[in-house]
């Protein structure tokens, strides 16, 4: 399956979630909190990193946005790391 593919099924995921919780707004305040932390160099090497253990990516960004975002993305990006851990195939 294409990493594109399986994006799209993440995000919609998320968004049907959102919808659920009416958390739309905060949920694409988020992203855009997110997508801003990401031109971090650091951050973003740290988050592409193989060798870094998926564990502490979840501490890193725990860290950095928990008290600034929504429970519902911080569940769904510790989903993703935990996700991405495991999926050598798509590296």
């Amino acid at each position: 399956m294409s990493v594109t593919r399986i994006a799209t099924r993440y995000a919609k995921s998320l968004l049907e979630l959102a919808i659920d919780q009416n958390s739309v707004e905060p949920v694409h305040a988020d992203m855009d909190t997110l997508r801003s932390a990401a031109k971090n160099r650091d951050l973003y090497l740290l988050l592409k990193s193989p060798i870094v253990h998926g564990d502490k990516k979840i501490a890193v960004l725990h860290a950095l946005l928990e008290s600034k975002i929504n429970p519902l993305t911080m569940a769904y990006l510790d989903l993703l790391v935990k996700k991405a851990g495991k999926c050598t195939s798509l590296k």
